[in-house]
């Protein structure tokens, strides 16, 4: 296998459906219409338990590579220093419209799980990403090109 670098799923999407490229590692909205044209076949998700979109389709865990988790998460950021009390009210009403079943329902049907949480969960999640990541970067020895 060859890794090509690309800058986004824009870019690798079309290679990919063109046959100039065999696979790709990405997130699930963007190629969700495809796979179910048949234009694309998935083989596994990445993430911890199955999609509920595709339930057929086995993690990676299952499809013979543990320790393969990468989940696309999606989160509200604000500037250093945003006073506490704007940020509490960011959260808030960012949970209350992630509440929304018609909000909820859209994101769905394209393959999004909702969550919602705190400023601090945000926080610690991408602190533990940023740990994991560095990781794998030292064990494989990786270098900026």
């Amino acid at each position: 296998m060859i890794h090509v670098p690309y800058k986004g799923t824009t870019q690798i999407l079309p290679d990919l459906l063109d046959g100039r490229v065999d696979m790709a590692l990405d997130s699930l909205p963007a190629y969700l219409p495809h796979i179910k044209s048949g234009k694309l076949r998935a083989l596994a998700v990445a993430s911890r338990k199955r999609s509920p979109l595709m339930p057929e389709l086995p993690t990676m865990a299952e499809a013979g590579a543990p320790g393969v988790v990468s989940a696309t998460d999606y989160g509200v950021y604000a500037p250093a220093g945003t006073p506490r009390d704007i940020i509490a009210l960011l959260n808030r009403e960012t949970n209350a419209v992630l509440q929304m079943a018609d909000f909820r329902a859209k994101l769905a049907a394209q393959g999004i799980e909702v969550g919602g949480s705190t400023p601090e969960a945000l926080r610690d999640e991408l602190l533990d990403e940023i740990a994991k990541w560095a990781k794998v970067i030292r064990d494989a020895n990786i270098k900026p090109e």
